[in-house]
């Protein structure tokens, strides 16, 4: 398993990327901040995830368009029944690939493989 976004790139983004490609990568991962939460909250069924933070401090640059960094997030767990009011900082790793054809960026959250069902 592994969730993705597909982000289009506004118009002036490649002049930015050229200039300083990272705080353009930041400030496009920043406009694009709730749908990558939403891809986030994918991982973590039982929790919600909020405050997604990216740091340019981890983020890593390839020539190719590539690249990787790391988002911090809070989840929040409240279920009244089983008295549970909880909050967590959890970071994850994610990938992204510009496409110069399309004009879109993929980024990518972690691989989970799949188990297989026990057999008995």
């Amino acid at each position: 398993m592994q969730y993705s976004l597909t982000i289009n790139l506004p118009e002036d983004f490649h002049t930015l990327y050229a200039g300083d490609a990272g705080k353009a990568l930041l400030q496009l991962m920043d406009a694009h901040r709730e749908p990558l939460a939403l891809m986030i909250q994918g991982y973590h069924s039982r929790e919600k995830v909020r405050h997604v933070n990216f740091s340019a401090g981890n983020l890593k640059l390839e020539a190719t368009g590539k690249g990787s960094l790391s988002a911090s997030y809070q989840l929040e767990e409240f279920n009244v029944c089983s008295a549970i009011d909880r909050t967590d900082t959890e970071s994850m790793k994610l990938t992204f690939m510009i496409d110069e054809a399309s004009r879109t960026m993929k980024v990518s959250g972690v691989f989970i493989p799949e188990r297989e069902p026990d057999s008995f």
